[in-house]
């Protein structure tokens, strides 16, 4: 018999929302907050530090922005590992948790799932607070994407198996 177990699931926004588009994760995190019943759903800066969050959760979706990519708004899976380097744009809190990461991997730590959802915001300068006039016109949009491939991600991760039927 196998054992059921209840999938504890984190979607964090990485960003700060008034550093122009690099604040998108964070912006983004607010905006699903009430779309998903059975998942946490909060931006970076709720946390003090990441360490706990690796081992409250068994599945963490961090969302966040990507500069050097092909259309803006296109929103696709991407590896933790792009983190560690700040590949792409580099949101605020990107790089602690990554620290964190890297840390809990060195000591040995089981870690959860962690999945990265890139949101593409080119590579357009916006000085101003909040997303520059292209994203800020796609956003509705983008927070569809997003919300259909976090919804993705959870219901792979809850039925794993059934990611191999299609």
């Amino acid at each position: 018999m196998l054992v059921q177990r209840d999938l504890r699931v984190l979607i964090l926004g990485l960003g700060d929302p008034t550093q122009g588009n690099e604040g998108i994760g964070a912006r983004l995190a607010r905006s699903l907050f009430a779309s998903f019943d059975d998942a946490d759903v909060r931006p970076a800066s709720d946390f003090a530090g990441f360490a706990e969050l690796l081992h409250d959760y068994n599945l963490i979706i961090v969302l966040k922005s990507l500069s050097y990519c092909g259309n803006i708004g296109h929103v696709s899976l991407g590896s933790p590992y792009s983190l560690e380097n700040g590949w792409g744009t580099v949101p605020a809190h990107s790089e602690a948790f990554a620290k964190e990461v890297a840390y809990a991997r060195l000591m040995g730590h089981t870690l959860p799932r962690i999945e990265v959802v890139n949101v593409c915001v080119g590579s357009e300068e916006w000085p101003e607070k909040g997303l520059s006039p292209t994203v800020a016109a796609m956003y509705r949009g983008i927070v569809g994407r997003v919300r259909a491939l976090v919804k993705q991600v959870i219901r792979e991760a809850s039925h794993p198996t059934e990611a191999f039927v299609r």
